[in-house]
């Protein structure tokens, strides 16, 4: 819902009520393309430290990449704020000439490694402790300045930008973080987030009746730090019966027969869990808690991984319950749940929509060799995208792209193609959030000058990529704000910071893949941001390739991406004739 905050000032109503819209904006397009890519300084210094202390002998691709990434090389204004900066602004940029001069890098990188690791982790803290508040704060600053919304509109977002991806970086998913101003704008003493010094019934009751804006807004820090607390998640898995007692571990997980005597408790508090066929076990994972969301998908992902043990010992299939029941533990408090997809009918059509929509139904009129070398490596992706697994998602590219074998080559071929969907991407987008906006179940109609009625009429000419002339006669911000990113023209300027910005996403992917390969590890900030910006590259990359096999059946693999390049580097031509 947009336009949900209310305040008497007509000017700091007009400008949170687009902080707001916009935050959301963003969460929902997170990792779409570079307009909402998830990154922040913080992240990118955390990421240089990494590879300096984990790939020493190979870092330096992906040290200047992060050099070069805008939040760090064209941030001066704002990284200037934090004194730990000057010295690590002077040691990149001396390092980064060094080439220009005919120098060596690594050797520099050598010779200075103690330097680099020290300045950079003193820089680290500092924003560790500082950045997510300084961002706020300023924002904040914005809503209750004189001045109109039109001259903080891009500093409101550069740093939302900010706050959003570091809420995704502190490891909190985007259902939780949309969850925020619900919570700040609540009255609600039992889930409101509390500044810490704020204990007492009395205290809070007080602090609820007399916060000032500022206060309200600063709760998002509050309530993206909220402590956590260790919570067990029972999961049944169906595939083969233990004796009665029988109960062992393998790494975080805990197995159990499902009539062992430390779950006694657990059957009388939640028989319904126990019923039902007798061919299951119990699994038990015990995880930090900040949301119920993000706790399920790290338990179930835990649990399908140590599976794969029990399954390579017992050379048996097992299936975790694909219905998501489960029993919450939290101390002696013990409740069972269950998904409302355990009494949904099965409906039929549904599923076959579902079902349909694959590569091999969207092809099935195209005969080509092309096509064949296309789909004979679906299984890859389809086994990526269920383990979620960055390296796979990358063997994919490359076992696709086969016929490019050095990895530049592949990073030129794929970041150049990729620039002829950035045009219906945001025309995606657009369609998307505002189709979303203006429908009646968000859209405070007080706020604006059309009707139900005419919205249900502009949502249909929206969804055929237009707006409508109504809409743009509208005042409220975020609307503005929407139809100005689709009126946008792309520019020389774009489409190369495009090109960069899909470029530094496979580097980066490449580098945590060898990491992965080589020392069964990885940075975990690169593994958030990937999971939100390979993963749609590849989406993307593989909707350009079925769209283009369409309309050239006749033509080999590897013409069809010299053709998908070309029109690409038409792209970048233009760039170059009109700088």
């Amino acid at each position: 819902m947009i336009g949900r905050l209310t305040n008497e000032n007509e000017l700091v109503d007009r400008k949170a009520n687009f902080f707001v819209d916009y935050f959301y904006l963003y969460l929902s397009q997170l990792g779409r393309n570079i307009d909402f890519e998830l990154e922040t300084p913080l992240a990118l210094t955390d990421k240089i430290l990494y590879q300096l202390k984990n790939n020493f002998s190979n870092c330096e691709i992906a040290v200047r990449s992060y050099l070069l990434h805008p939040m760090l090389a064209d941030e001066d204004v704002y990284l200037s704020q934090f004194q730990t900066y000057a010295p690590v602004r002077q040691l990149f940029n001396d390092w980064l000439s060094i080439e220009k001069k005919g120098g060596k890098p690594k050797k520099a990188l050598t010779d200075n490694y103690q330097n680099w690791v020290s300045l950079i982790s003193a820089f680290r803290e500092e924003l560790n402790a500082a950045m997510f508040t300084y961002s706020l704060n300023c924002i904040i600053s914005y809503l209750v300045c004189p001045c109109p919304l039109e001259k903080h509109r891009e500093g409101i977002k550069a740093y939302t930008r900010i706050l959003v991806s570091e809420c995704i970086f502190l490891g909190r998913r985007k259902e939780f973080v949309g969850s925020v101003f619900g919570r700040i704008l609540d009255s609600d003493i039992n889930t409101y987030p509390f500044p810490s010094h704020i204990t007492t019934i009395e205290e809070k009751q007080s602090y609820l009746q007399n916060r000032t804006l500022q206060q309200q807004f600063s709760a998002i820090e509050d309530f993206m730090k909220l402590p956590v607390y260790k919570v067990s998640y029972y999961y049944k898995v169906f595939g083969m019966s233990l004796a009665r007692n029988v109960k062992f571990r393998y790494n975080e997980v805990e197995f159990f027969s499902r009539g062992h005597k430390d779950l006694t408790k657990h059957r009388k508090e939640c028989p319904y869990f126990f019923k039902g066929t007798s061919n299951f076990f119990i699994t038990k994972v015990t995880v930090d808690y900040y949301d119920s969301e993000t706790a399920i998908v790290d338990v179930r992902s835990q649990i399908k991984q140590e599976l794969k043990f029990v399954t390579m010992k017992l050379d048996r299939e097992f299936a975790l319950d694909s219905q998501y029941n489960y029993i919450i533990e939290n101390g002696e408090y013990i409740a069972d749940a269950f998904s409302s997809r355990n009494f949904k009918a099965h409906e039929s059509k549904t599923i076959l929509e579902k079902i349909n929509l694959n590569p091999f139904q969207a092809l099935a009129n195209v005969n080509s060799v092309a096509k064949g070398h296309f789909l004979s490596f679906e299984s890859l992706y389809v086994s990526a995208h269920a383990e979620n697994s960055v390296p796979g998602y990358w063997h994919y590219l490359e076992t696709l792209m086969q016929d490019y074998k050095r990895e530049n080559e592949l990073m030129e071929k794929v970041s150049v193609i990729m620039l002829t969907g950035d045009l219906p991407t945001r025309t995606g987008i657009f369609i998307e959030e505002m189709s979303k906006a203006i429908h009646f179940f968000n859209m405070p109609f007080n706020r604006v000058t059309f009707t139900l009625q005419e919205s249900q009429a502009m949502i249909k000419e929206i969804l055929d990529g237009k707006v409508p002339d109504q809409l743009r006669l509208e005042s409220y911000p975020f609307i503005q704000e929407l139809i100005a990113y689709y009126d946008y023209k792309l520019t020389a300027k774009d489409y190369e910071k495009s090109a960069q910005y899909y470029k530094q996403i496979l580097q980066e992917a490449y580098s945590q893949r060898n990491f992965y390969l080589h020392q069964g590890s990885s940075s975990v900030k690169s593994q958030m941001k990937l999971r939100y910006s390979f993963v749609t590259l590849i989406q993307r990359f593989r909707l350009l390739l079925i769209e283009e096999l369409k309309e050239n059946a006749g033509l080999e693999f590897s013409t069809l991406i010299d053709k998908l390049y070309q029109r690409g580097s038409l792209l970048l031509k233009y760039r170059a004739s009109n700088a």
